[in-house]
């Protein structure tokens, strides 16, 4: 078992201090002479260090010299994990040192030092160059913050044969085995495919040149990302436009590069030479070329100006080349822009430009059409006028009115401002770490027009890194006025926080074996101690390929992580050891790329409960290891679209496409139309989304099912490729595949005739009741055209007429849909999904999704309005809405004893809650029990959750009332326990989040102290037994000592932080076929935990259950990829 340890060093100086007192007696490499390769290699470092009697040496770095005319270098850190101690690292002796604090080295000792070749960049090797010799020196930090530093002189001449590294790459260009050029004969879709064999470390580009008869260039491609293959060729697949550019190209040139810099280039004449290509001929089209999609005029009646405080209307009038190439507004944040079909070429473009904008300037509406090879835009010009006045800020109102060294807590802060024809773009708070608030987070109004509101929010504040006495508060309004305010906060007085947190990291595998699954993890333990509360905020490990990872949850005060144990040691110092479980996952997904793959240097991060970072430090006394998906052929067996891949859209609403691979596991599949770049820019090329149904690992079988919706889609023929994620890898699956093996590779869509008719609306009317803030319509729309999906849906977009978009750039517009064509539709404002008190003068506009795509048969705001008697008239009264949390009133133990005696029985408790909700009602709560031992010297560990609904309210209502949580302290407890708060939330989803100073601010306290004169044993894991297969993972557990309950500790993304056995007997507990669906196929370790018959836990981390020589692995097959 392999133990690492960090401490935080400091180092003040960088100096030639006298090298007598340190020196090398010896020095091994793995190898001296390494080739660059891939995967990425590693050299083992094996070093003896003498240091002269009353020399202290704290840590170290190697040093590689990277670029000399640079002076660039890379370093790796050593420290007393790298020692060697009988040829192997002890585990317990290394956290005994710890808790010693017992860390620096003197006298003679050994440490080892792996270097991975990409870390240090094989030595700053040429592209040129066969070999390189690599330029390392050793350096060593004393205790008194003096550095020794050995150079790389010094090193060779002390060990002329055993310390040289030389560095080799290979120099040999890579090598086009084949190459093949295939035309789909039902459209301008040309492959390109190659074979080609490297002899490095990959490959890094390719491309192939040509050019058409009036020698236009053109380029195809393909980058090292994208260079990931299913058969083992190369393909470029591309959607020739020969409208524009012809039907004849002939072949200029090919190009590929390799990693270390080898270039093959080959010449028009060396291509037909090898492999007898010269050119490329599309079939001729007899379809005529269109110059031009549209043509419009603005209405005469636009008014040049618009002024900042008023809504101004604006039109245009668009007639269409041809039905079948969509018209569409193209969004922008100043205005709200739709169109009215009149028939199926003609179109009125309505434009409302919004007030509150950026004024002084001169803008557009745009409209564009398209197909493959044009593009037509048209616009409406207007000159934006507003006024420039700064924002004002009123007040700032805060839950509390001093912050007197508080342990973390929300702090609610409100803050009234004041605008000039604009609404809130962004509030923005400095102290010192930012947050940001914008119209969304409007908490009351006293305008309709938004100009005079309270914008709140509760942000988690902790006194030892947060100052509010006084901080900066800027606003930024929608017309760009910006103004910062000195703001009186609080009086902040800093909670003292004595920084003195050590660790250790412990582990055993340092292999990720990404052989056969998309993800793999490993586990790990960090041991931390401090004196004075220096908790874990959180950890994180990383490294040169840090997009590889994500990590397990390691923080003192979450319920999602997996805490081991807790307690005081008893050293010279009273310390409190804290023991965390996390993990590590690599994932192929995000890996793919040189480098990503083979030895690397695993580093590791943490912040302290006062988030100081700087305790960090890299894994160097051995590498970790990224193994790579072995290549397994993945191709498609079968392959079949029901009822044809020839269709009447008329008569078939869709297709169903059954498909068949065998090889790797697919991991997910997409449908991709092939689109030319005029139409990609506006309209999704994604054609559907399929589902993998089942893999069978013996026969390496995939079956995936999509579906295509097709009703009334326009005549047309559709090209389209596979976009899958195999093994975690990102795989293009090509056309050409489908048509070498004979399967459909084309759908051909037969489509109704345009009879140029279009949906059209006879009856809108609209009411609104203020007390519900609903909107009621009546409504009737007639469509006889011959482009809309019988399925489609009507949809009733409700949008704020104050600002278009919000500060992210999304539409402000809210949706619901209606299946029918004629009828009554009730809106509830309160009720829409994302709906906020920025919502308070608003519009409503219909839209009808066209089988054109790009296409909406829209009925503007302009033009329902005059239809409507109401005139959409629609007084919001959004203070009906409930869109906050509940809020605790108070909390307690009801009738609570100073002491409770447990020495002879168990006992009865009852928190109580006192819980407000303005309009919804309170419906659940998230909370805890903790122990908390180490403030009251009581040792022992026990944190688990706690969480109850409005089921247990015993006085009042939902709105108003008191909820009890009954809790049985059991015989023989002992300590402190407190009952703590996370999060309550209300029936309509409104969460407040809490901590236990928020309780103590109320006056409260939900804690109880407990005393028995004789304590429990901690209950013992005596045996595990699992049985896993494709079924699940079933877990069978016996215990000694008097368990109460049992709880497994998976470790990996998406797995919940615990999973709670069932209870099969005195001292027995099972989970049977554990198999969650959101976790991807793979292994996964876990630890176990035992809560005993007195409130206290022991637990065994995946690690421990190894040296016990249990299992602490599960396999997890599942076909869903997260």
């Amino acid at each position: 078992m392999k133990v690492l340890s960090f401490l935080l060093i400091f180092v003040v100086c960088l100096v030639s201090c006298s090298q007598d007192q340190i020196q090398l007696t010896n020095i091994q490499l793995s190898t001296n002479n390494i080739t660059w390769t891939n995967p990425y290699p590693s050299v083992q470092f094996t070093i003896g260090i003498q240091a002269s009697a009353g020399v202290e040496i704290q840590g170290g770095t190697i040093l590689f010299i990277i670029d000399p005319q640079n002076v660039n270098y890379v370093t790796i850190a050593w420290d007393y994990s790298n020692v060697v101690v009988d040829d192997h690292q002890d585990t317990l002796d290394v956290v005994d040192r710890m808790r010693r604090l017992d860390t620096t080295l003197s006298g003679d000792f050994t440490i080892t030092i792996c270097v991975p070749i990409g870390f240090v960049e094989g030595c700053g090797i040429l592209p040129s160059d066969a070999y390189v010799n690599c330029d390392y020196s050793l350096t060593a930090t004393l205790t008194n913050k003096k550095v020794v530093k050995i150079p790389h002189s010094q090193i060779i001449s002390q060990f002329p044969d055993s310390a040289p590294l030389a560095v080799n790459q290979n120099l040999v260009p890579p090598v086009v085995t084949e190459f093949k050029i295939t035309v789909h004969p039902e459209g301008p879709l040309v492959t390109f495919q190659l074979g080609i064999e490297y002899y490095g470390k990959g490959l890094t580009y390719f491309s192939i040149s040509y050019q058409n008869a009036t020698g236009f260039p053109f380029t195809a491609a393909l980058t090292e990302i994208q260079m990931v293959t299913n058969d083992g060729y190369y393909y470029v697949e591309q959607l020739f436009i020969p409208q524009l550019y012809g039907n004849k190209y002939i072949l200029t040139g090919m190009y590929v590069e390799d990693s270390e810099g080898n270039l093959l280039q080959l010449s028009a004449g060396q291509i037909k030479y090898q492999f007898n290509i010269t050119k490329i001929q599309l079939p001729s089209s007899s379809a005529p070329v269109l110059t031009g999609l549209f043509t419009y005029k603005t209405d005469t009646n636009n008014p040049h100006l618009a002024p900042g405080k008023n809504w101004t209307d604006l039109k245009a009038s668009a007639f269409l080349t041809t039905p079948y190439s969509p018209l569409f507004c193209i969004p922008n944040g100043f205005s709200i822009c739709s169109t009215l079909f009149v028939n199926s070429t003609w179109a009125i473009i309505y434009s409302q430009v919004f007030p509150n904008f950026m004024g002084n300037d001169y803008n557009s509406i745009e409209f564009v059409s398209l197909n493959e090879y044009l593009e037509s835009y048209g616009y409406i010009a207007i000159e934006y006028q507003n006024i420039l006045a700064n924002p004002v800020l009123d007040k700032v109102v805060y839950s509390v009115s001093t912050i007197d060294a508080l342990e973390p807590f929300y702090l609610e802060l409100n803050f009234t401002i004041q605008l000039t024809n604009s609404i809130l773009e962004i509030l923005s708070i400095d102290i010192p770490e930012s947050y940001y608030l914008f119209a969304s987070d409007i908490v009351s109004t006293t305008s309709y027009n938004l100009t005079n509101v309270v914008v709140g929010t509760s942000i988690l504040v902790d006194s030892t890194l947060q100052q509010l006495t006084q901080f900066t508060t800027d606003i930024l309004d929608t017309k760009a006025a910006d103004k910062s305010f000195t703001t009186n906060g609080p009086k902040t007085i800093q909670r003292i926080q004595v920084k003195d947190l050590t660790y250790v990291v412990e582990f055993e595998n340092t292999v990720f074996d990404l052989s056969n699954y998309s993800v793999a993890t490993l586990p790990f333990t960090v041991y931390s101690w401090t004196n004075h509360s220096d908790n874990v905020a959180y950890s994180f490990f990383f490294s040169s390929n840090s997009n590889l990872f994500t990590n397990g949850e390691t923080n003192f005060t979450s319920l999602n992580t997996q805490i081991l144990s807790s307690q005081y040691i008893y050293t010279d110092k009273q310390t409190v050891e804290t023991v965390y479980q996390t993990y590590v996952s690599a994932y192929n997904q995000y890996s793919w790329g040189l480098g990503a793959y083979g030895d690397i240097n695993l580093q590791f991060g943490i912040y302290d409960s006062a988030l100081n970072y700087g305790n960090n430090g890299i894994i160097s006394s051995l590498c970790f290891s990224i193994l790579p998906p072995t290549f397994q052929p993945t191709i498609i067996t079968a392959f079949d679209i029901s009822p044809s891949n020839i269709i009447y859209s008329n008569q078939t609403s869709t297709l169903d496409v059954s498909i068949q691979f065998k090889g790797a596991a697919i991991n997910q599949l997409q449908m991709i139309q092939y689109q030319s770049p005029f139409i990609t820019e506006f309209i999704s090329p994604l054609l559907s989304v399929c589902e993998v149904q089942s893999y069978n690992y013996q026969t390496l079988i995939s079956n995936i099912q999509c579906t295509i919706p097709v009703s009334n889609l326009p005549t047309q023929t559709i090209l389209f490729y596979f976009e899958s994620i195999i093994q975690g890898l990102t795989v293009n699956i090509p056309n050409v595949q489908l048509q070498e093996s004979g399967f459909p590779s084309f759908i051909q869509i037969i489509g109704p005739e345009d009879n140029g008719l279009v949906p059209n609306i006879t009856q809108f009317s609209t009411s609104f009741n203020s007390q519900t803030n609903t909107i009621t319509v009546q409504y009737n729309i007639e469509n006889e055209g011959n482009f809309v999906s019988p399925s489609t849906p009507i949809s009733f977009n409700v949008f704020s007429r104050q600002a278009a978009q919000t500060v992210q750039g999304q539409q402000k517009v809210l949706t619901v849909t209606q299946t029918s064509y004629s009828g009554t539709i009730n809106i509830n404002l309160c009720e829409l999904q994302g709906f906020d008190l920025s919502y308070q003068i608003i519009g409503l506009f219909i839209s009808i999704n066209s089988t054109i795509d790009g296409t909406f048969y829209q009925f503007p705001y302009q033009y329902l309005t005059q239809m409507d008697p109401n005139q959409q008239n629609f007084p919001t009264n959004n203070a009906i809405c409930d869109l906050s949390g509940p809020r605790l009133v108070d909390t307690g133990i009801l009738n609570q004893d100073s002491i409770y005696d447990t020495s002879d029985q168990s006992i009865d408790i009852t928190v109580y809650y006192d819980i407000t909700d303005d309009i919804s009602g309170f419906s659940s709560l998230e909370g805890y029990i903790r122990l908390i031992g180490q403030d009251t010297g009581v040792n022992g560990f026990y944190f688990q959750p706690l969480s109850f609904t409005s089921q247990n309210l015993v006085r009042g209502n939902i709105r108003n009332g008191r909820y009890y949580f009954n809790f049985t302290l059991p015989q023989n407890t002992n300590g402190t326990y407190q009952f703590g708060i996370q999060s309550i939330t209300d029936q309509v989803g409104n969460t407040r989040w809490l901590t236990y100073q928020n309780i103590l601010i109320l006056g409260s306290s939900s804690q109880v102290n407990v005393y028995s004169d004789y304590s429990n044993p901690l209950p013992q894991l005596t045996s595990l037994q699992l049985v896993s297969n494709t079924n699940g993972n079933t877990f069978t557990f016996s215990t000694s000592g008097g368990a109460s309950s049992l709880y497994l500790l998976p470790l990996g993304t998406n797995f919940p932080a615990s999973v709670y056995a069932t209870s099969t007997g005195p001292n027995t507990f099972k989970i049977s076929n554990y198999n969650p669906t959101n976790v991807n196929s793979g292994l996964y370790y876990f630890g176990v935990c035992l809560i005993s018959n007195s409130l206290t836990t022991n637990c065994y981390s995946a690690l421990e259950l190894s040296s016990l020589q249990y299992p602490n692995t599960f396999t997890i097959f599942n076909t869903l990829y997260n």
